[in-house]
């Protein structure tokens, strides 16, 4: 029975010390389990030797039924013990490792989210924290205390700091602020600090715990955000554009300040009476189906990433008045590209529509400009052929007439010639005129005078069917022109206004002066400023339709049946006074008559001359030595045979070169130069200037016209001596005997 009893109890402390083996993994408590196990097994190996011993009969100590009984019951008690307490071990151990892994968790969120966790005893300012507190702090474990943490803190936070903690300590209260450390390098870390007291049973604070949270990254972000929303505030509401978002339903959702200098309608008008309202006040109700278009394809995600529109329409004022508006709408996208709304920038372009159709006018005016200029251009040369040949023509009548042998028939037919002469003169004058190529010789003039001086002429070419009146400015208008040109341009704007007349009416002519800050001519459309006189015919005839106005200063155009008239009045008109340094304006509708008001420089006072030009007296004859230079045989020949008729001795040839070679050799026998101004390989300014190098001789320049401007300037300023062609025997002798005669 002894025997049965401690072999049980051999056995049952063997499985013991497995048992205990097997704690030592479940445990992690390696050394006690060992050392338990080794105990075990000693005790175990000890009976098993006794057990060995008395199953062989040796002799020695034998062992005693209750002592033996007593193990097996305590052997028994320890394997059920240590088979109890695994679990227990099993289930500790687990719940110390997910510990562990929470723990870990928690400083891995808090290195994440950074934000970190710190405890305080108030008895002894003991403190604790996460790894990331102090990261924040900008300290380490050691060299942290409550002292060191609270110096870290921003010196202008500092103070209020201080006095949270002591109210948590004090009164037991908890804190939700945000405030700053301040770093050894200067850099700052904004936090969001919570936290609060924990109270014994008499409510006294045994420790303070908290939590901060580095802020600094959203503290920047919300910083940005506020400028840029400053921003943009800022120019949503100064920029005049119209800025304004809708959402897909086609709500608007915001409109900027900027709509009331717009339209006159303030943000909050346009917000409550809405888009569609506001368009189709308009008078657009199309432009409203495609707006909704646009919402519904929105709507559906599919448009491309740079999808925009325009739109150009009329807005109304509330005023009533008509706003020219530009639309331009895009989407406004989320994260994934997807459409979540409208944004639309309305902008006035009144101003460029006005700029866009005075671009359209001036467009059309350039082509008139340069339609003009090219007939000119053709106009003033065939004038210029012609005036040579007229000047031979009607200068050889002339002489004819001057024969006492001449027979009364003879003369009659030469008188017809001469006739058609002048005639032709004239009409070459008319397209000088309007090529603006004839030369003019400046004065200062009155208007009111020139208008009382062709009164009675006007009177008599207008007919006793028409009204007649003049409507003068008190004082004289002065105005700095060639007045045979003013008397010329009054003339044919009332011829203008008679035509205009058949049936009688009433033509007025009125004078004035006005100063000009900034105005376009209606005719030119060039920018005019300054200080104008004014001459203005007025008539109450049939007017003119816009197509009409647009042409009547172009060469040949005429309204009057064929054979009525040449065309070339009213642009004779135009070129004189463009060439004059003014400009004309022209107001007539139709069945309402017309104004032409024509602008000249004003100028301060006459000059002496006044509107009488006079020439001086002289005799025609005399013994002087004269070159002609004239490449033109029949003008040369010409001014030749009248010259020396007239005493004086003569030399003539074609060409610059020519001349050169005679004054070399006669320089100091030649007293006056008769120069064409248009000379081949050489124009006679350049001749004159040449000669001056080597001796001064008096000049005189003659031409059909001068293209040269240094020759126009010194002819209106009465520095050059000038004889248009075509002229006369008598003009050609008068001008020589004046300028030889001049000292």
């Amino acid at each position: 029975m002894v025997t049965l009893i401690l072999g049980l109890s051999t056995a049952l402390q063997f499985l013991a010390a497995l048992l205990a083996l097997r704690l030592v993994s479940i445990t992690g408590r390696r050394r006690a389990w060992l050392l338990i196990a080794a105990g075990v097994s000693l005790t175990a190996i000890r009976r098993s030797i006794t057990l060995s011993r008395l199953v062989l009969g040796e002799s020695g100590h034998q062992p005693d039924l209750a002592t033996e009984s007593v193990a097996l019951v305590i052997s028994t008690g320890m394997v059920a013990g240590i088979y109890w307490i695994a679990p227990i071990f099993r289930e500790m151990r687990e719940t110390e490792k997910a510990l562990r892994k929470s723990r870990k968790d928690l400083l891995d969120a808090q290195e994440v989210s950074h934000t970190g966790n710190w405890e305080l005893n108030p008895d002894n300012n003991q403190l604790s924290g996460s790894d990331e507190f102090f990261r924040i702090v900008g300290l380490s474990r050691h060299e942290a205390t409550f002292d060191s943490i609270i110096e870290m803190v921003h010196p202008s936070d500092r103070d209020r700091c201080r006095e949270v903690l002591q109210r948590g300590i004090d009164d037991g209260e908890a804190w939700d602020i945000v405030h700053r450390f301040l770093h050894g390098d200067g850099s700052v870390t904004t936090v969001s600090a919570v936290g609060a007291p924990t109270l014994n049973v008499s409510g006294k604070t045994t420790l303070l715990a908290g939590i901060v949270q580095d802020i600094t990254k959203l503290k920047r972000a919300e910083h940005a955000l506020r400028e840029s929303e400053a921003g943009y505030r800022l120019l949503a509401e100064n920029i005049h554009d119209i800025i304004w978002t809708m959402d897909l339903s086609g709500e608007l959702t915001y409109m900027s300040p900027s709509v009331e200098a717009v339209r006159g309608y303030t943000a909050e008008e346009t917000l409550a009476v809405g888009l569609a309202a506001s368009i189709s006040s308009g008078g657009d109700s199309g432009l409203l189906a495609e707006i909704e278009e646009e919402l519904e394809l929105g709507r559906s995600g599919n448009p491309d990433a740079d999808h925009s529109r325009t739109w150009e329409l009329a807005l109304t004022h509330k005023n009533g008045s008509s706003v020219d508006c530009e639309i331009v709408t895009s989407f406004i996208r989320d994260e994934a590209g997807t459409p979540i709304a409208v944004l639309g920038v309305t902008r006035e372009i009144t101003v460029r529509k006005e700029l866009e159709s005075r671009k359209a006018d001036l467009e059309v005016q350039l082509r008139q400009t340069q339609k003009m200029e090219a007939v000119g251009h053709l106009a003033g040369g065939v004038a210029h052929d012609f005036n040579n040949l007229l000047t031979a023509i009607n200068g050889h009548a002339r002489l004819l007439l001057r024969n006492p042998k001449l027979e009364t028939a003879a003369a009659g037919q030469i008188e017809v010639i001469l006739q058609a002469g002048t005639r032709a003169a004239e009409l070459t004058s008319n397209l000088l005129a309007f090529s603006r190529k004839q030369v003019l010789r400046p004065e200062v003039i009155d208007l009111n005078s020139i208008a009382l001086k062709l009164k009675p002429l006007l009177a008599s070419l207008i007919g006793e069917t028409i009204t007649f009146e003049l409507n003068l400015a008190p004082n004289p208008v002065f105005a700095s022109a060639d007045p045979g040109r003013v008397e010329q341009v009054l003339m044919n704007l009332c011829v203008n206004a008679r035509d205009e007349m058949p049936k009688g009416g009433l033509l007025k002519i009125s004078t004035g002066s006005e100063h000009l800050s900034e105005r376009a001519g209606n005719t030119d459309g060039e920018t005019h400023r300054g200080l104008y006189s004014t001459l203005t015919v007025a008539d109450t005839g049939g007017g003119m339709n816009e197509e009409i106005r647009a042409q009547i200063f172009d060469p040949f155009f005429t309204t009057k049946p064929v054979g009525e008239g040449t065309g070339l009045g009213l642009s004779t008109v135009y070129g004189i006074v463009k060439q004059s340094g003014g400009f004309i304006d022209v107001d007539s509708q139709p069945g309402r008559g017309a104004d032409f008001t024509v602008f000249l420089p004003y100028a301060e006072k006459e000059n002496g001359k006044g509107t009488e030009r006079t020439r001086p007296k002289a005799s025609s004859c005399g013994a002087e030595r004269i070159l002609v230079v004239e490449d033109e045989s029949v003008v040369r020949d010409l001014a030749h045979y009248v010259l020396e008729e007239a005493g004086y001795h003569v030399n003539s040839v074609e060409h610059a070169e020519a001349a050169m070679e005679y004054i070399s050799s006669h320089s100091h026998e030649i007293d006056l130069l008769i120069l064409d101004v248009a000379l081949p390989g050489s124009s006679g300014r350049e001749l004159s200037e040449t000669i001056a190098q080597r001796r001064s001789i008096k000049t005189i320049f003659m031409s059909g016209h001068t293209r040269d401007s240094v020759l126009t300037k010194g002819i209106e300023s009465h520095a050059v001596h000038f004889l248009q062609k075509p002229f006369s025997p008598e003009a050609l002798l008068e001008i020589t005997r004046s300028v030889l005669d001049r000292k």
